[in-house]
């Protein structure tokens, strides 16, 4: 029993909302808020009409700004904030959640809208040198916030899903209720697949810093799910 509020109304946020949706046991209250209402409010009566019986509510919110961010996540009492907004407004909901006290999960990892900006490229030069990578989009920035977070007793669940959004939380959904002996994932951009076997196994993309598991997907779609 749990009351989630999902930051963003995009392609992925609307995937993951309608299948928080199907899991009513957990998710029993769920706000959508998002720079354009409108589209929340359309999501909301499409999902009613298909008879969830999750108790839904829209908002309208900056998640540029802080301190809308606040009075936003002060005002609804969520259990957890789902941020599927976009990548580089990450820190700005994790600030939010920590002033909140309020656990935060996330599918896609921190990175600047402006890759050219001095200023960001003068910590991201640092950062190279200091830590030996040339990773524009890495987790980095938001594992600054580790010890902030257990300060405060809350969780961050980063990259649940992370690309192409909530894949592995699939994944590990149907990992859990067919217990199947492997799993075939496929890009619909670059049109190239890979397969999960039950244990560890690296992608074709490992070059890029992608892998994928049976295993890891099943922690973190525990994790997703959790009841409160």
């Amino acid at each position: 029993m749990s009351r989630l509020l999902v930051i963003g109304c995009g392609g992925v946020a609307q995937v993951a909302i309608q299948k928080c949706c199907q899991n009513s046991e957990t998710f029993t209250e769920l706000m959508i808020a998002s720079r354009t209402e409108s589209k929340c409010i359309e999501l909301k009566e499409k999902i009613e009409k298909s008879g969830s019986p999750v108790k839904l509510s829209t908002a309208k919110v900056d998640a540029d700004s802080r301190d809308d961010l606040v009075k936003l996540i002060s005002s609804y009492k969520p259990d957890a904030v789902l941020n599927v907004a976009l990548p580089y407004q990450d820190l700005t909901i994790m600030d939010a959640c920590l002033e909140c006290k309020v656990d935060y999960i996330d599918t896609a990892n921190y990175e600047p809208e402006d890759t050219d900006d001095p200023e960001w490229r003068a910590i991201y030069e640092k950062r190279c040198k200091e830590k030996g990578f040339t990773a524009y989009f890495d987790y980095s920035w938001q594992w600054a916030y580790e010890e902030k977070f257990k300060a405060a007793g809350l969780t961050a669940l980063l990259g649940t899903g992370f690309d192409p959004g909530v894949t592995s939380v699939f994944t590990a959904y149907a990992a859990k209720t067919s217990i199947p002996r492997s799993i075939s994932v496929k890009c619909p951009q670059t049109e190239a697949t890979w397969r999960t076997e039950s244990g560890w196994r690296q992608s074709p993309w490992r070059s890029r810093g992608y892998t994928t598991s049976l295993r890891w997907a099943k922690r973190i779609c525990t994790c997703f799910t959790m009841r409160r």
